[in-house]
């Protein structure tokens, strides 16, 4: 009978916390990847999840170090490029922390939804605002200790992407790697 009483004291307690939304860590959950893990000079997150979360990509920006966030697509050789001097750029500046943003191949299918016909104005409109500043891969966002911004791209003008180039070949020996090269990648169309 007392082991009966345990187990439904157990079971009890179990359901409370898993409504509450806590989840038991599993063994069996592998460890996120490098780039996710919180602390890592390079993370990567989804643009749909910033979407979701109508982020704009400054909230990424992280206080008290420099912040890149690069928009990127997994087709585009600049955005490859200019990678592979990530690793060695914060190799060396321990005080940078890059964002890089997932842009899907296959574009985006975006949803508006709100309660009130003015929630669904206001979601529609921050979802333009972030769509709208992004003309093309890569798209590079500088970000200083004080999360201001220092550079950008803005639509016909890649100053954040030609900054970050400029400051990772000044950093490193990869000065002939990032040498100017093929302009933005269109970013695909809504689906």
């Amino acid at each position: 009978m007392k082991i009966l009483k345990t187990l439904f004291l157990l079971a009890v307690i179990g359901i409370l916390l898993y409504s509450q939304g806590f989840e038991f860590p599993s063994a069996i959950d592998p460890p996120p990847p490098a780039d996710e893990r919180e602390g890592a000079p390079i993370r990567r997150t989804e643009f749909r999840n910033l979407l979701d979360r109508r982020q704009p990509l400054s909230e990424l920006a992280v206080a008290g170090q420099y912040t890149v966030v690069e928009v990127y697509l997994d087709s585009c050789a600049i955005c490859r490029r200019l990678e592979s001097g990530f690793q060695a750029f914060t190799d060396k500046r321990r005080d940078v922390t890059i964002r890089r943003v997932h842009f899907p191949e296959d574009g985006l299918q975006i949803e508006v939804s709100g309660a009130t016909q003015q929630e669904m104005e206001a979601n529609a409109r921050s979802i333009q605002t972030l769509m709208d500043s992004i003309c093309g891969t890569p798209h590079v966002e500088v970000y200083g200790p004080d999360r201001q911004p220092i550079a950008r791209d803005l639509c016909g003008d890649k100053s954040g992407t030609e900054y970050l180039r400029g400051w990772i070949a000044a950093e490193t020996a990869l000065g002939d790697l990032l040498a100017s090269g093929p302009r933005a990648t269109p970013l695909p169309g809504p689906r």
